[in-house]
């Protein structure tokens, strides 16, 4: 077998595997904030994970300083793509093999060729969601019974918790 024919079937096998993917490409966890000009120059704090300086992302949160919303807008990557946008999911997340919270969200579809296709999430600022993010070393996740996905959260739990203060203080400003 060629090794471009192996590689995509290891590929495909990982997407409806529901796989961490994130483990085999060099994701890492972002925090940052800037100066929004379409938010009146206000401040836009987000949390991702993704490979660094590309459109490659498995996670991403965001929250408009300014706004009156107490929650992050959230999209988790995850093979929905047979899945109609919007539809509703049930979305339950798991450590160590233990359910440990259950949500309710939308099939997340990128408006363009680039983005994440997945789970959409509103995350209330004071949701489980980030304690459970941001104490674990790693997080799987799966949508209306799917199939499993993962998140790696070891190597940078510090930037995890930081992002997650950064969205949180954007709500209160």
């Amino acid at each position: 077998m060629k090794l471009s024919a192996l590689l995509a079937v290891l590929t495909l096998g990982f997407l409806l595997k529901g796989t961490d993917m994130a483990a085999a490409q060099n994701f890492q966890w972002q925090a940052n904030a800037y100066n929004d000009a379409g938010n009146g120059g206000k401040n836009t704090a987000y949390l991702t994970q993704g490979v660094p300086e590309t459109d490659n992302i498995a996670f991403r949160a965001a929250c408009q300083a300014g706004s009156s919303a107490r929650f992050a807008p959230a999209v988790f990557v995850y093979n929905t793509r047979n899945l109609p946008r919007n539809a509703q999911l049930t979305v339950s997340f798991f450590v160590d093999g233990r359910q440990v919270r259950t949500m309710q969200g939308l099939v997340h579809v990128p408006q363009s060729e680039e983005g994440i296709y997945g789970i959409f999430l509103r995350v209330d600022i004071d949701d489980p969601l980030w304690e459970i993010l941001a104490a674990n070393r790693y997080v799987r996740y799966e949508a209306n019974g799917m199939g499993k996905a993962g998140m790696n959260l070891a190597s940078s739990l510090d930037r995890v918790g930081g992002g997650i203060a950064l969205l949180s203080g954007q709500t209160a400003t």
